[in-house]
């Protein structure tokens, strides 16, 4: 682009700083404020339930934060395999994602001319992770109202819940009893 990078070391933290470090943080907090209104209304409008909605903030917030460790993305991982239910493509982008955050924390953080040698797999990582939440907000987006009910229609029935197995259990117990 044109512009000089200088990285700086402070508080365990590598940054780049430039002239342009002041409107990208701008443009991120812009981000974030959009992001965080367009899932709310979405979710208000009935086009993703709560779950969706939760996932996609937590990962706006992830994506436009100033600061990105590893463990943002394991507070995550629940919330994409709950949503993904064994979805082999959600397994996949989000595996890979994993994977790469894996690769480079704690190895590619050893030194600053390790982290300039292979800043191209953090690159990918950012851009797989970016991809991930463009998919969720298109087909949140694009995708008929879901209702709770048939979003979770895996969930157990009535048959199954814990005062009719008990039941089940008295009855087959009390009429072994009757038989002797």
């Amino acid at each position: 682009m044109g512009y000089p990078v200088d990285d700086k070391v402070s508080f365990q933290s590598f940054n780049w700083v430039s002239p342009l470090s002041l409107q990208v943080s701008i443009l991120g907090i812009l981000c974030l404020v959009a992001g965080i209104l367009y899932i709310s209304w979405l979710q208000w409008c009935g086009n993703i339930d709560i779950y969706r909605a939760s996932l996609l903030m937590l990962l706006i917030i992830l994506a436009t934060g100033k600061v990105f460790s590893a463990q943002y993305i394991i507070w995550v991982t629940p919330l994409v395999a709950y949503e993904g239910k064994c979805n082999w493509k959600w397994l996949m982008s989000w595996g890979s994602i994993c994977l790469l955050t894996t690769i480079i924390f704690p190895y590619m953080y050893a030194d600053l001319d390790y982290v300039k040698a292979y800043y191209f797999v953090i690159l990918v990582r950012n851009g797989m992770l970016l991809a991930f939440l463009s998919t969720l907000f298109y087909h949140a987006a694009y995708s008929p109202q879901v209702s709770h009910s048939q979003h979770h229609s895996t969930l157990p029935t009535s048959n199954f819940t814990s005062p009719n197995i008990i039941a089940r259990l008295l009855s087959i117990r009390i009429f072994s009893l009757h038989r002797r």
